[in-house]
């Protein structure tokens, strides 16, 4: 098997073809970034530069041609073995998962939607507010 992040048996794959999915996350650094730069996550989507592999979570893109200015948006490649899954939408151990916003969006869609129908409901009942809660 050919991994990212270690080296490969020379005799038994020369020539080998294969293509694989590198998870990647668009992020921001407040310094200029050198492509290549050893990254650290911040959070899901801010970034600084790190001396230690031992910390990185990743490297700027690597083929970039010219430095990333400060403040602005580019590729981050993470390191083999950050993803609990990888597909399109993944998750990186350590940080926020894309899932739980989604499922926080999907929460808050949802009592936004009940709130609504229980508003509309109240107002196709008649009743005396003087009697609200009398049995």
């Amino acid at each position: 098997m050919i991994t990212l992040g270690s080296l490969v048996d020379e005799d038994a794959l020369t020539g080998k073809r294969d293509a694989l999915h590198a998870p990647v996350v668009v992020v921001v650094c407040s310094a200029r970034i050198l492509p290549g730069t050893k990254l650290k996550l911040i959070d899901d989507k801010t970034v600084r530069e790190t001396e230690s592999w031992k910390v990185a979570d990743g490297i700027a893109d690597p083929f970039l041609q010219e430095p990333i200015p400060p403040h602005t948006a580019f590729l981050m490649m993470l390191k083999p073995g950050m993803t609990s899954n990888l597909r399109h939408n993944f998750d990186i151990k350590g940080v926020g998962s894309s899932s739980d916003k989604e499922d926080i969006d999907t929460l808050h869609d949802t009592i936004a939607r009940l709130q609504s129908q229980i508003t509309d409901l109240e107002s196709e009942v008649d009743y005396d507010d003087g009697c609200r809660g009398c049995y």
